[in-house]
């Protein structure tokens, strides 16, 4: 399985608004730019998760309206992958 995840926002303030959403439920994530390639507009931004937590961080931002982005594993080649929860 892979160990870091991440999810990607349209912007930086619905990155910012979910990865508060994610403390209030002791989800720790990492805001940052998303890697080039993964996002067909020029300057979106994710949380990065670890494998443990993104089942129940995505569940959180689906029940809350927060999840309009993509969600994509990192392979063991360094590559992401987008996957389906």
């Amino acid at each position: 399985m892979n160990n870091l995840w991440i999810v990607t926002f349209q912007s930086v303030t619905y990155a910012q608004k979910a990865q508060r959403a994610l403390r209030e439920q002791y989800i720790d994530s990492g805001l940052r730019r998303t890697p080039m390639g993964l996002s067909s507009r020029g300057c979106s931004y994710c949380l990065q998760l670890r494998e443990k937590h993104i089942v129940d961080a995505v569940m959180l931002l689906q029940e809350k309206g927060m999840l309009s982005g993509k969600v994509f594993a990192q392979r063991k080649d360094g590559r992401w992958e987008e996957r389906t929860l």
